[in-house]
């Protein structure tokens, strides 16, 4: 059977002994495979090789010229003699190494470049872009132009020039390709181009070249123009950093511009130098002569905020250079809290005029609710020289803190904080920009190290200071013999140890203080291209948001410091300048808190039984007591010479009297130099209309030129302001109307109880009159004193004592962050607003006008019957005037009783905002008698309790 039909066969059962069809050595389809090369000879012909004297070793002989040209002459083998040379038996046979002379072999440029790229067989470029230059160039030249790119009248300039060229353009230089015209640089030739190229694809990376050629002249202009036109400090600073920048620029280029070797690498350093060139470009653009260190440093601060999500590089320089500018404005700061020694001329009181910085020194005029000027010199804030990125908080705390050193400094010049090393050596952290959370932590952790190492070294020399302090006043005690000459220094050996030491010294070599400058090195690499790998994921980092970096940056240290030099400056308040007696002085006789100084002074103004101080002529004073007896004269006002006979005496034996009513008080004053504040009578200036009125003896404002005269030591001059006196002068007056009421009232009621009045049979009218004005004007001044000033400031007073315990003790807290937070400026609020409530419990703001004035015309009501009952001569005459001014008097009181249920129906404080802000502060202490209005209430009580005077009640 054929192995084909077997193949075929599929139920044939196969033979798996049989060997494989493959391995037959017989038939014509294994001819290919066959180890019988017999059948080669038929199909190739190849002659043998014979190894005779033509043979492969066979020594080659001299060839001469004849045989050189008919080597030369021979024409080509044919066939035929092609077939005989590889014959099996012919004797001659062409072999190269037998030829009679080597073949002559081209020379060649051998190098190492070459070596390592071995000839090798090149194809057939199938692109045009794959030709070469040279076939690309042609293209582009030709006159048929047959890529349509238009670039035949285009010169072809040298590769190397133009790179040379761009990256010169780049730095703002000029070349032999470019020049610099308007502003602007122009190329030489209109139409150029390198080889390989055409002028479409250079013409991106030229423009590109071009820009930041403008933007380096623009940027190097404005830096050469800084230091002679605009020399302040941010804008020198900002200059300082763009010249930096611009010179690591032309460094790098000198450099690393040569090494470009292909447009890609040329593209890629001058697209780094336009990253960098343009946000400074954006940022200068913005800048205006007219701006303010503040406004660049505003801009500087929204640039690079913008720059936080670009490029980090980019953003790494926004940040440096953010950090430059500021640099002059933080020094200040640290220089005004005290954090570093201050420079240059110090700031004081007494140049009025002068500014650094944020802080001036100005004559400022306050200006009250009736519209009095007051002026006051003192170092102002000045908000509009302020960056708007720092926070207000913030900036409160600087320049009280500021305000407050100098106050030190002025006072005590000995105190520990007067003395700069003293906080220099416990080594106060510098004020930066923070950018992340970790240099954040650890500026909290090294502000919390330093507030307790500057506080335990107070502690230590203050402690120090008292103890040399009781030293030297046992010293002066012990007597003044046996005082020796002492002479402090050294010995010769000591000055010879310190010459040899300085000369070995001097002898060393300089050593070199190499600082890396951190925004050379981030330009350096943003050009470079180097290091990428430090930068991948610094975009993804979790860092606070700019609106909170000046608050974390800056607030730890100026809190802290402002923490420490704020309790010194108020304990000193406390301490060394008395602050409570100069309140307590206030107390007692702007706000009628002394009984003896109420009295006398009452008798002094009011008692016709006094004798008279007004001069008369042939009349001699008796010696007795003298008074201004304003109800039993005929002129008016007074004389000053009378005041001073009339007055004389009053707040100095007042004073005294409640001093040595005080547990540690005693002695007696002898004089009102004594008195704190230079205390004293004096006359109010008044504009000619209110002078008018106090020509009138029987009018309301007969006293108003009185008033008490205080000038607050320079150390107090913060907690008595000028707007704060005028208060208090404020509420002097019209406690002094109160008191003149009082007196009227008590000698009109005592006068018709005991039938002692000229006339003698009063009418029903007058009766009524005299019964309801005395408890009308009883309730009025209770309501006053009782309510208005002693309630308010009792809780005054118990804030002042936590205060004072909290600052002035021994055992205090500094973590407590309820004591730490008093400071002079607290304590001002405080001030101001008791006196704002004084006022509105008096009704002396401003929307309480009208009521005030009801309640005046009450009072001149009171006082015009007064004067009738004084002048009456017959009671029938004047009854019906009586009667009048009863029926006038009832009306008014009525309205005042209604208008008072709506003021405590609306229950509407009207504080200033600043003592809005301060109420958190101090509602602790002053409790209920602050955040409720329950006043007019009191007064709604005291004078109609049982609805007596409500409408249509008889």
């Amino acid at each position: 059977m054929a192995v084909d039909d077997e193949a075929a066969d599929i139920f044939a059962i196969p033979d798996f002994w049989k060997s494989s069809s493959w391995l037959a050595g017989d038939g014509p389809t294994s001819s290919f495979f066959s180890l019988d090369l017999r059948e080669i000879d038929s199909r190739v012909k190849v002659d043998p090789i014979l190894t005779d004297d033509e043979g492969f070793f066979r020594q080659p002989a001299f060839a001469s010229e004849s045989q050189q040209d008919s080597t030369l002459n021979d024409e080509p083998t044919t066939e035929e003699e092609s077939e005989h040379c590889f014959s099996e038996g012919s004797d001659s046979i062409l072999d190269l190494w037998l030829l009679d002379e080597p073949r002559e072999k081209v020379p060649e440029y051998k190098s190492w470049d070459t070596f390592g790229a071995q000839d090798a067989p090149r194809l057939q470029a199938l692109y045009v872009t794959e030709a070469g230059p040279n076939v690309y160039d042609a293209l582009l030249g030709g006159e048929e132009d047959p890529l349509d790119l238009k670039n035949g009248e285009h010169a072809v300039v040298n590769t190397k020039t133009y790179f040379s060229a761009l990256m010169a353009v780049a730095v703002g230089r000029e070349s032999v390709l470019f020049t610099y015209d308007a502003k602007v640089f122009k190329p030489v030739l209109p139409k150029m181009r390198i080889s390989g190229y055409s002028g479409d694809v250079l013409r991106g990376i030229q423009d590109m070249s071009v820009g930041c050629g403008a933007m380096f002249r623009r940027l190097r202009k404005l830096v050469d123009s800084t230091y002679t036109k605009h020399p302040t400090p941010v804008r020198v600073a900002l200059a300082s950093a763009l010249d930096t920048v611009l010179g690591v620029i032309e460094a790098t280029i000198a450099v690393e511009g040569r090494q470009a070797r292909s447009l890609l690498q040329l593209q890629l350093k001058i697209r780094g130098i336009f990253s960098i060139l343009r946000e400074f470009d954006g940022l200068v653009g913005g800048l205006r002569s007219s701006h303010t260190d503040d406004a660049i440093l505003s801009l500087v601060f929204r640039r690079a905020m913008a720059a936080e999500y670009k490029d980090v590089h980019v953003r790494d320089t926004m940040r440096e250079v953010l950090q430059r500018v500021s640099r002059p404005w933080l020094d200040f700061m640290e220089e005004w809290i005290g954090t570093r020694p201050e420079t240059g001329i110090r700031l004081t009181k007494n140049d009025v005029g002068l500014r650094k910085c944020f802080v001036k020194v100005d004559s400022e005029m306050y200006v009250d609710d009736f519209g009095q000027e007051v002026e006051d010199v003192d170092f102002r804030l000045d908000r509009e020289s302020v960056p708007e990125f720092i926070p207000d908080d913030i900036l409160d705390a600087i320049f009280e803190t500021g305000k407050n050193l100098r106050f030190i400094k002025a006072s005590h010049p000995n105190h520990p904080l007067a003395r700069q090393e003293n906080v220099s050596t416990n080594d106060p952290p510098r004020n930066s920009w923070l950018y992340d959370w970790d240099s954040i932590l650890r500026l909290e952790n090294r502000v919390a190290d330093y507030q307790a190492s500057l506080a335990s070294t107070l502690s230590r020399l203050r402690a120090e200071n008292d103890d040399q302090q009781r030293q030297d006043n046992l010293t002066s005690l012990s007597g003044q013999e046996g005082f020796e000459l002492r002479v402090f220094g050294a010995d010769a050996s000591q000055i010879e140890h310190l010459i040899l030491s300085s000369i070995q010294e001097l002898g060393e070599p300089l050593r070199e203080n190499v600082k890396e400058d951190k925004l050379k090195v981030i330009v350096k690499k943003r050009l470079s291209g180097g290091q990428q790998n430090e930068y991948e994921d610094r975009g993804l980092d979790f860092s606070p948001h700019w609106s909170l970096l000046p608050a974390l940056s800056f607030g730890p240290i100026v809190m802290a410091h402002a923490r420490i030099v704020n309790r010194e400056s108020l304990r000193l308040l406390f301490t060394a300048h008395d602050l409570r007696g100069h309140l307590r002085v206030q107390r007692q006789f702007h706000l009628f808190g002394n009984g003896m100084f109420c009295s006398r002074l009452s008798h002094a103004l009011f008692d016709p039984d006094l004798e008279t101080a007004e001069r008369q002529p042939g009349v001699a004073r008796q010696g007795g007591v003298m008074g201004l007896r304003l109800s039993g004269r005929d002129n008016w006002p007074p004389a000053s010479s009378e005041l001073r006979l009339a007055l004389m005496g009053i707040l100095a034996e007042s004073y005294a009297s409640e001093k040595n009513a005080e547990p540690h008080g005693g002695g007696s004053l002898e004089g009102p130099q004594d008195l704190p504040g230079d205390l004293s009578f004096s006359v109010r200036d008044m504009s000619p209309e209110n002078v008018d009125k106090c020509m009138d003896q029987d009018a309301l404002e007969a006293l108003d030129f009185l008033r008490l005269s205080y000038k607050p030591p320079p150390a107090l001059a913060s907690i008595f302001t000028p707007v704060i006196l005028v208060q208090y002068d404020r509420v002097f007056k019209v406690m002094l109307r109160v008191l003149r009421l009082v007196y009227v009232i008590n000698q009109l009621f005592q006068d018709i109880n005991s039938r002692t009045c000229r006339w003698y049979n009063p009418s029903n009218a007058a009766v009524r009159f005299c019964f309801e004005a005395r408890h009308f004007v009883h309730s009025i001044a209770s309501y006053f004193v009782d309510v208005g000033i002693s309630k308010t400031w009792r809780a005054f007073e118990f804030w002042l004592d936590k205060v004072e315990k909290n600052v002035v003790g021994d055992d205090d807290d500094r973590n407590d962050e309820k004591g730490t937070r008093h400071s002079p400026e607290r304590l001002r609020l405080c001030h101001s607003l008791i006196l704002d409530h004084i006022m509105h419990a008096l009704l002396l703001r401003k929307r309480q006008q009208p009521v005030l004035a009801l309640l005046e015309e009450i009072f001149t009501s009171v006082l015009q019957f007064a004067k009738r009952v004084r002048t009456t001569l017959d009671d029938a005459e004047e009854g019906p005037e009586v009667g009048d001014l009863y029926g006038a008097f009832r009306k008014k009181v009525e309205v005042f009783i209604t208008v008072c249920r709506g003021l405590a129906e609306k229950g509407d404080l009207g504080l200033r905002k600043e003592a809005e802000e301060v109420m958190d502060d101090v509602q602790d202490a002053l409790g209920r008698e602050l955040r409720e209005n329950s006043n007019i209430g009191y007064l709604l009580m005291k004078l109609d309790m049982f609805n007596y005077y409500w409408k249509g009640t008889r």
